[in-house]
């Protein structure tokens, strides 16, 4: 968001003695911040890597406390449909934040196969993920998880052309429209609520900041969209180590869904007011965000940035080192946003972009907003920094700066709504 997740007042907290788990930020820390400890409610992101009938599985266990005994298997169902016996393939322990990682090499015959991850603690289960249903072979070792199916069409929709040549394939696509059997239920096998006691982010002015929570107050799934919502509670209270009036939703596919280059493509209606104060964002960012260095280094791409100050303006922005002297709007080269992409207050607009080694093109509503043809600086050599798996985060958000939150002017409740999300290689 402009600035990345390392620059809006990170703050440190877990409460109740837990570990603190940063579901985007490796490095937290630990605040004391009541005596019980609360019982014990984890949930397990993770993502999944198929090459060949080799699987990778990457993950974090967001809980309190993490026990020497607790361990993560990998099971997988056997023949016989939905109703299959399940049996375990791996068992790993948890690192010190709750990390894991688990191989298994799938049998020569096995061509497609369904997989879920499981927490246990002795011979307690404290919580399963969703099903993630792979298939050998399938271009660049992808998987496919438990609803988007492996065809070019996602929601109904055929992308444009695909630079270069070939065929899109549909990765990722959330419609919002009860695919989890409960109409308003965020498809936990997909998103990762952002929390600010665990993760420390937050955004907004120094006083106002807007606490993350995963809440109906601020996250909900109705009529066929997300709603993250941004609210003023009816008194100040703790987040973490924060004191606060202020709450707002975000969501991420953090350690369930990440992808190097492709079409990625979110539509949203965001809050429709002039006033100052609100801030909207639909962004990728990296997996491994210190893999070329601190933030901006390693890189991030607001494909889709939204200031309420500017109501009908979407203003992209994409973050990573480069020298002034190379930009140049004429070859597109390094040209990182635009202040000219209109949208139409008050309704959805489309925004996409299509990432390719070395180049980004951004549209709203169909049309070219952006063209960064960018070469970085500090030694690195485009496709660098962006050459990594990204994620996809959503956030509605406190502004700053020019478009700063002010109590008395900005309207809340303020609500961004997404109608699909919708991802191709």
């Amino acid at each position: 968001m402009r600035r990345g997740f390392r620059d809006q007042g990170l703050r440190s907290g877990a409460g109740r003695l837990a570990t603190a788990v940063a579901p985007l930020l490796a490095a937290l820390g630990i605040v004391p911040a009541a005596i019980a400890i609360a019982p014990r409610r984890p949930t397990i992101a993770a993502s999944f890597h198929l090459s060949g009938a080799r699987l990778t599985v990457r993950g974090i266990v967001h809980g309190e406390p993490f026990l020497g005994s607790d361990r993560v298997l990998l099971e997988q169902r056997l023949a016989g449909g939905a109703g299959g016996r399940w049996v375990v393939r791996r068992r790993g322990a948890l690192g010190r934040r709750g990390t894991f990682a688990l191989r298994w090499t799938a049998p020569a015959e096995t061509t497609t196969f369904a997989v879920r991850l499981a927490l246990v603690s002795g011979r307690r289960t404290y919580v399963r993920s969703g099903v993630q249903r792979l298939t050998v072979g399938l271009p660049g070792g992808a998987s496919t998880p438990s609803h988007p199916a492996s065809t070019p069409i996602c929601g109904g929709e055929v992308p444009p052309s695909k630079p270069g040549g070939g065929s899109w394939t549909c990765t990722f696509d959330d419609e919002f429209d009860a695919s989890t059997g409960d109409a308003n239920a965020l498809d936990t096998s997909w998103w990762v609520p952002q929390v600010t006691a665990t993760s420390g982010y937050a955004t907004g002015p120094l006083g106002s900041e807007a606490c993350y929570e995963n809440s109906p107050n601020n996250i909900s799934v109705s009529g066929g969209a997300l709603h993250l919502t941004v609210r003023q509670e009816p008194a100040p209270f703790l987040c973490g180590a924060l004191l606060t009036q202020y709450t707002a939703g975000m969501v991420s596919t953090y350690g369930i869904f990440n992808q190097t280059y492709g079409r990625f493509e979110v539509r949203a209606e965001l809050p429709p007011t002039t006033a100052s104060g609100l801030q909207e964002t639909l962004w990728l960012w990296p997996v491994n965000d210190t893999l070329y260095g601190s933030w901006p280094t390693s890189g991030e791409v607001d494909f889709s940035e939204f200031y309420s100050q500017y109501s009908n303006l979407d203003i992209p922005y994409i973050h990573y080192d480069y020298s002034e002297s190379t930009v140049n709007a004429t070859t597109h080269t390094n040209t990182v946003t635009a202040y000219n992409c209109q949208i139409t207050p008050g309704q959805y607009n489309d925004y996409a972009v299509v990432w390719t080694p070395g180049s980004f093109t951004i549209t709203v509503n169909g049309s070219i907003c952006l063209i960064d043809d960018y070469l970085p600086d500090g030694g690195l050599i485009a496709p660098e920094p962006f050459d990594q798996p990204f994620f996809i985060a959503l956030t509605q958000a406190l502004g700053i700066g020019t478009n700063s939150f002010n109590a008395l002017t900005t309207p809340l409740p303020a609500t961004t709504s997404i109608d699909y999300v919708r991802v191709w290689k």
